[in-house]
């Protein structure tokens, strides 16, 4: 059962990822009301499930659910520019090895068991990064890889993707494993309050709210994508955020954001034609490598 929950959250990321990149957006106002869209849509369906399985929401769910809805906020900013400035393979290779972060506050935090396999896991994971960053700049990728926009991008939305498990996996511990969909519920409630004010506040300062409309009227063009985005996002999370109190966080968040980063790098391969060179083909192979350890 347990692996069949983390295959389906692989897949819903990696549903959220691909239709994430066919939405085009000009600005950062945009963008931020994109995220305020998807997210609404997801806690409105939350909210709906609720009337018929009954929540209690604790404050301490309340509390980590909108420090995770701010951090989504920019997670998913950083993460779409990351994919427009650079390969959607390299972007996601790197998105994917924020699992680095919950992965060691497990075992340095949560004293979760660390064994040799994780470790062979984590190290091949840093040697994929080194071939994909250090080397995969050649034949094809080497604008992107010298544009220090994009690696600016990547780092920001590894650390914060990192920081978004840490949240989860700190209310499920405090709780002990309860209230995994109020916590959903309460973070993407969050992320589109806090959106929408943004989008407010960037809407009035520039002194362009009859921009307002046309910018909502430009988001039906995207509604497939955004709904592809809110089922990927709400469904891969709801079913991480439950697993995070019963799978020990070295193997879960490896294997999903590991699964994802193959499922995605696949794709663009395949159907958008991404060119990777040999450096990064042994880097891609390492982390599949890494996955591989890291189950045994």
């Amino acid at each position: 059962m347990t692996i069949f929950l983390i295959i389906s959250a692989i897949l819903f990321f990696v549903m959220q990822t691909l239709a994430l990149k066919k939405i085009k957006v000009n600005t950062l106002r945009e963008n931020i009301l994109t995220t305020g869209i998807f997210t609404g849509m997801i806690a409105i369906a939350f909210g709906l499930w609720g009337l018929y399985q009954p929540m209690q929401i604790s404050k301490e769910t309340i509390y980590f659910g909108t420090i995770f809805g701010i951090l989504f906020i920019a997670t998913i900013a950083t993460y779409y520019y990351a994919m427009q400035t650079g390969p959607l393979s390299y972007t996601t290779f790197f998105y994917s090895t924020s699992m680095l972060i919950p992965s060691l506050a497990g075992i340095l935090v949560w004293k979760e068991e660390l064994s040799g396999t994780i470790i062979l896991g984590m190290v091949l994971f840093l040697a994929a990064f080194y071939f994909i960053s250090v080397h995969g700049s050649e034949k094809g990728t080497e604008e992107s890889n010298k544009n220090k926009k994009w690696m600016i991008l990547c780092f920001s939305s590894w650390l914060l993707n990192g920081s978004l498990s840490v949240v989860v996996k700190t209310q499920q511990t405090i709780l002990k494993g309860t209230e995994s969909t109020e916590m959903m519920m309460a973070s993407f409630a969050a992320a589109c309050i806090v959106s929408l004010i943004a989008y407010l506040f960037l809407l009035f300062i520039n002194k362009e709210q009859k921009a307002m409309k046309q910018e909502i009227r430009n988001m039906t063009s995207s509604t497939i994508p955004l709904l592809a985005v809110a089922l990927g996002s709400g469904a891969g999370n709801v079913i991480v955020t439950y697993l995070s109190s019963r799978v020990p966080s070295a193997y879960l968040f490896p294997f999903t954001l590991g699964g994802m980063m193959v499922g995605v790098t696949l794709y663009s391969v395949i159907f958008l034609k991404e060119k990777i060179n040999k450096f990064g083909i042994i880097g891609i192979l390492l982390g599949i490598i890494a996955m591989v350890a890291i189950n045994i």
